[in-house]
């Protein structure tokens, strides 16, 4: 399956989506069928924190995320900051809990 072209209406939907989840506390956050969760990391050069809507599904207590960059052939920036950091924070379901 090819991958989704992230141009500009995609960068839009993914601003909105974060600062959705933000004013809803992550309690409302969904894409398609698929709960989301907003997970902050510092940024690997800048070290600013850094906001990314995923998609997520449960393992026991864990978070499993969908890690990729709108299907393309690259790691999305969200890992290789956490690879950079290894320490981060999610807010899901009106709770921010470290990771």
């Amino acid at each position: 399956m090819p991958a989704v072209r992230v141009g500009t209406a995609l960068r839009v939907f993914w601003r909105v989506h974060r600062m959705f989840m933000r004013l809803t506390g992550g309690r409302f956050g969904r894409t398609g069928t698929l709960p989301a969760l907003l997970l902050t990391t510092r940024g690997r050069k800048s070290g600013e924190a850094r906001d990314v809507t995923l998609n997520y599904l449960t393992a026991r207590d864990a978070f499993v995320v969908i890690g990729s960059y709108g299907g393309e052939d690259r790691d999305p920036a969200w890992w290789r900051n956490l690879v950079a950091n290894p320490e981060g924070r999610v807010l899901v379901g009106g709770k921010r809990l470290r990771v």
